[in-house]
């Protein structure tokens, strides 16, 4: 099931800043690349569950901090699940164990919906759709 939502803005305009799904997120990478999923802008259909991870900076040119919120979409819409404001230059690093916590614990947990059935009842569906 889906919902429509409004992308979260984190940070201050005058600074880059992106918003992105994240389906997964690899701990053995260092940098950004680490939260594996598709950048997003303003208005998007989402599944229910499925999670937002929005990056900002704020504070002055001479002197801005990187900072992290994490959504879960809910049939409501945005729910805040993390946020970190004190990142530093490696932000990546200051918060990827916590949010791989987070959104792997939830997609690996993730049940397949055939799996309530046997091999026998599959192939058995498998057999009568080939001959209709």
């Amino acid at each position: 099931m889906k919902t429509i939502v409004q992308t979260p803005v984190v940070g201050d305009s005058r600074f880059k800043r992106w918003t992105k799904t994240v389906s997964h997120v690899d701990t053995s990478k260092q940098n950004g690349y680490a939260f594996e999923g598709e950048f997003i802008q303003s208005k998007v259909e989402l599944e229910i569950g499925s999670y937002v991870l929005a990056w900002g900076s704020e504070g002055s040119r001479a002197n801005n901090n990187p900072l992290v919120r994490l959504y879960k979409i809910t049939a409501d819409g945005l729910e805040k699940v993390y946020s970190k404001d004190d990142l530093s230059e490696h932000w990546a690093l200051d918060c990827r164990d916590e949010i791989a916590a987070i959104v792997n614990a939830t997609t690996e947990h993730r049940e397949n919906p055939l799996a309530q059935f046997s091999t026998e009842q599959l192939m058995a569906e498998l057999a009568r759709r080939n001959n209709s």
